[in-house]
């Protein structure tokens, strides 16, 4: 999976699951120690993902609750095995908004809580390499093809 692949799948999971509304997403994978993904955001969504209430924006310039702030985050994936399920979960190891680098937890606190994902028992790798993503499928499963044939 390429740099640009990864940014489309982590974008459909972020717009389906997550309480923090960004865009523009860009990944780059500079080695095999983790990935360097950056989008777009409001500072309006970010108080939102917070908890904030929308009042707390009432006071502010329509110029500075819409403004973009860049959300940054290094993180490098990690299989594991919950109760019989498999995961992948990702590790962040920086996170900043724009400039202001941030405690990793704050991942958490807006919505990007989104770093733990169930995966198929055939997975049994997902490996950082400059420039993609390898995940390597079990192949000691039996495959069926459509009504059950082999």
């Amino acid at each position: 999976m390429s740099e640009t692949d990864l940014a489309v799948f982590i974008t459909r999971q972020l717009n389906s699951r997550a309480e923090l509304p960004v865009r523009d997403i860009v990944v780059r994978l500079p080695d095999g120690n983790g990935a360097d993904v950056g989008a777009k955001t409001t500072v309006q969504d970010i108080g939102r993902a917070w908890g904030m209430p929308g009042s707390v924006f009432a006071f502010m310039p329509h110029s500075w609750r819409d403004h973009p702030v860049w959300v940054t985050a290094r993180a490098a994936p990690r299989l594991g095995r919950d109760d019989s399920r498999r995961y992948l979960r990702v590790d962040v190891s920086r996170f900043a908004f724009g400039r202001l680098p941030l405690p990793t937890v704050a991942a958490k606190w807006v919505g990007l809580g989104l770093l733990h994902w169930e995966l198929p028992d055939d997975v049994e790798d997902v490996r950082l390499e400059p420039g993609r993503v390898t995940v390597r499928i079990s192949s000691s499963r039996l495959r069926t093809g459509p009504a059950g044939r082999r």
